[in-house]
């Protein structure tokens, strides 16, 4: 039984629009959306009223174009756009939001309080709220499954994991999408992959240069299929091609080539590329796909009725322990003279008058010893198979640990060994996260009947990056200081990707003991936090505090902020939170974007709303 297997993701990004040049109404947006890209390449604090009067054009070449609205800070409310400091306004005359203010302290902090609380906003037709304690009574509930809460949070099972319905149709939608034009892209590439054997050097040489033209990260998933264990010479051609794509998916498909290649001059090449990118956009999966080495244990019994053999196998992961516990058993049950039970007859029809097992019979005792040392030398040879079984997952487990390791410190620079603790250890110290309990997940077998039972569960074990007390956050009530929000309040959020605009619930609320806390001061005030809190910094996207620079700026909700000086700050307790959909919210005076408590994921966007434009010449 193959029981652990370690995998990599492989993401495929969606295809732009082709820009219609026929005059019509999409011609007109399309120069809306022009003028936008023009408004957000204009990173400097210097242009923000140039900024804004190309946002107001493309909103004048454009009403409905909600890129350039977003830009502007305005949300949509009620089916209306409003500017997002309207909203603390327009919450604060609402008698349901003034209520649930009032009411939600009361509400015990359970399961059965959380759904009442949730129950109470569905009444009152708050449903972001509503999301935010039902989702804080799922994490309370005895039963990661609950039936009821899973429900009312519109979740479906998919292949045993718990997926959010609406989540799941847009990802099946995208998929048919891009599944159609992959194979579009499968044949103009696999052409010229042919075109690699040709005997003329030109032809060979022409379509090496039309496979550099593609520098968009859609391309990837079919370089990766088409090139990838295809011969030597090919898989360094597939190297050379994603290293001069700045896709951090590209990225992600350099740590695969590095680990998968079976050439050894490949995985060091596509390793040494690593070296150039920033850890972020390749670490996250390696260090995920670690595993420890199977931990087999076995023993046997006699008794019950039979033999016994029970086994369990624990592995652990980054986030997760796993355990599996087998049963295997070989009941005897000797034909007893004077038994009135057929052999379909259930247990309770057996003749009173019979004990199965007891028998008086000398000759019948023989033949249930034998039979039972039979049994057990079979048990035994069960449990030797399965042992045997883990000791190959073993080797195949400490094979690719190797591997991943290997390519980690080829590419972070760092030297430890091929350990997977050790390099989780590492990278929460990194990243300034705590070490958390792990979740177990522990599945039983039994007569090949299989049923799985989690425990432990935290959606959210990923604590890291904090702010002092006193950080205003602003909400759907204004500003409020990050050790004051609650459950259920509203903070403005983007998305990085898109650029989307809105009010998102708080889900929960993080604090941590004194540590070491760094000031950042910018032209519009001082904010101070762990060097490891993540904020968006205008022509780079995400970073550490600790990792800025003066003369650069943040990404604010109003346009950009210049860095002036970053320095330590003593110690002091910290604070986050974890926000819906986007994990992203706003802070300091200047309302400067920042990440949530979980781990930033990579993004290509330089500024949230902005694609980048893969062709454009470096």
């Amino acid at each position: 039984m193959r029981l652990f297997t370690t995998t990599f993701s492989v993401g495929i990004v969606c295809a732009t629009c082709a820009l219609a040049m026929a005059a019509s109404p999409r011609t007109t947006a399309t120069k809306s959306d022009q003028l936008v890209d023009r408004a957000l390449q204009l990173k400097l604090p210097g242009d923000s009223a140039q900024r804004r009067e190309l946002l107001n054009e493309a909103i004048k070449a454009d009403p409905e174009n909600e890129r350039a609205r977003w830009q502007l800070g305005q949300v949509k409310q009620d089916g209306k756009w409003t500017d997002y400091k309207s909203v603390p306004k327009e919450t604060a005359t609402d008698e349901a939001i003034r209520e649930y203010r009032t009411i939600r302290s009361r509400f015990a902090v359970t399961r059965n309080g959380q759904l009442e609380l949730a129950n109470w906003c569905r009444k009152h037709k708050l449903p972001e709220r509503e999301r935010a304690h039902l989702t804080t009574a799922l994490a309370l509930s005895n039963n990661p499954d609950d039936p009821v809460l899973r429900a009312r949070l519109n979740f479906t099972q998919v292949d045993g994991v718990w997926t959010n319905k609406a989540d799941l149709a847009a990802q099946k939608e995208t998929q048919l999408a891009e599944q159609k034009q992959i194979k579009n892209w499968r044949v103009r590439i696999q052409s010229l992959a042919r075109k690699l054997d040709a005997r003329r050097k030109s032809i060979r040489d022409d379509a090496i240069a039309e496979l550099g033209q593609l520098k968009d990260p859609k391309y990837i998933p079919v370089l990766e299929s088409t090139l990838l264990n295809s011969g030597l010479e090919r898989e360094r051609l597939l190297v050379e091609l994603l290293n001069g794509m700045k896709s951090h998916k590209a990225a992600d498909a350099l740590a695969r080539v590095a680990v998968f290649s079976n050439w050894d001059v490949v995985r060091k090449e596509a390793a040494t590329e690593l070296h150039k990118r920033p850890i972020e956009t390749f670490a996250p999966e390696l260090i995920r796909s670690l595993r420890t080495p199977i931990d087999s244990r076995m023993s046997l019994f006699v008794g019950s009725g039979g033999v016994h053999l029970l086994r369990s196998h624990v592995s652990e992961t980054q986030h997760q322990r796993q355990v599996v516990l087998a049963q295997s058993s070989t009941f005897l049950r000797p034909a007893i003279l004077g038994s009135t039970r057929s052999n379909n007859a259930p247990r309770r029809r057996v003749n009173r008058r019979v004990v199965q097992g007891l028998n008086t019979n000398q000759r019948a005792r023989n033949q249930l010893n034998r039979a039972t040392a039979k049994a057990v030398v079979e048990t035994e040879l069960k449990g030797y198979a399965a042992k045997r079984d883990a000791e190959q997952n073993n080797e195949m487990i400490d094979k690719w640990n190797e591997r991943i390791c290997t390519v980690l410190r080829e590419g972070t620079g760092v030297e430890q060994p091929d350990d997977a603790r050790q390099w989780w250890t590492w990278w929460n110290k990194y990243n300034q996260m705590e070490e958390e309990e792990k979740e177990t997940e522990t599945r039983r077998y039994y007569d090949r009947q299989t049923t799985d039972v989690i425990t432990d569960r935290n959606p959210y074990d990923r604590q890291c990056e904090c702010l002092v007390a006193g950080t205003p956050v602003w909400t759907d009530r204004g500003y409020v200081a990050v050790e004051k929000v609650q459950i259920g309040d509203l903070v403005l959020s983007q998305n990085p990707a898109t650029g989307e605009l809105g009010y998102r619930p708080a889900l929960r609320t993080t604090i941590r003991e004194e540590e070491p806390i760094m000031q950042v001061t910018t032209a519009a005030g001082t904010i101070r936090a762990t060097g490891g809190h993540t904020f968006w910094v205008t022509g780079r996207g995400w970073s550490k505090l600790r990792l800025v620079k003066p003369g650069e700026s943040f990404h604010s909700v109003d346009g950009s902020v210049e860095i002036l000086s970053l320095k330590p700050a003593g110690e002091a307790k910290t604070y986050n939170l974890v926000v819906a959909d986007d994990h992203t919210y706003f802070v300091g005076q200047a309302r400067i974007l920042s990440h949530d408590v979980t781990f930033a994921e990579p993004v290509d966007t330089v500024v949230p709303g902005l694609q980048p434009n893969w062709n454009a010449r470096n």
